[in-house]
């Protein structure tokens, strides 16, 4: 692994830039600007998949860049797993940022720190995001 890179020797890897990233921003006319003028890359994910069983562990390293567009960080798209039940532990290995998890069932939201050596568990059926403040 390469941690300054970003990169997991011989996995697939995915860079997001700002354009792949349309209405995850408030402010659209900072975004706009921002993509016009120069669509950064915002963050890259590698990952491998060992084996597609179940029980098997998946896993990858991603890397946000620093940057705002208007008053909001640079962020992730988030999702939610087609496999809703499955869960995800996220590690900060640099930097600060934070998770802003959402629980499908009742929408309930909340932001949870993820410092350099920290943790934060995302349970199945919640949508997730992570951000670099």
């Amino acid at each position: 692994m390469d941690l300054a890179a970003g990169q997991i020797t011989g996995a697939d890897r995915v860079y997001r830039r700002l354009s792949d990233l349309q209405g995850a921003f408030a402010d659209e006319s900072a975004y706009r600007e921002w993509v016009e003028a120069d669509d950064p890359v915002v963050y890259t994910v590698s990952t491998l998949t060992p084996a597609d069983g179940a029980g098997d562990l998946h896993y990858g390293l991603g890397k946000i860049m620093p940057g705002r567009v208007g008053r909001e960080y640079f962020m992730t798209r988030g999702h939610l797993h087609e496999w809703r039940e499955a869960a995800e532990l996220y590690i900060g290995l640099a930097g600060e940022g934070a998770m802003l998890l959402e629980d499908e069932a009742t929408g309930r939201a909340r932001l949870v720190p993820l410092p350099a050596q920290g943790m934060v568990y995302v349970p199945g059926h919640t949508a997730h995001r992570t951000i670099n403040t």
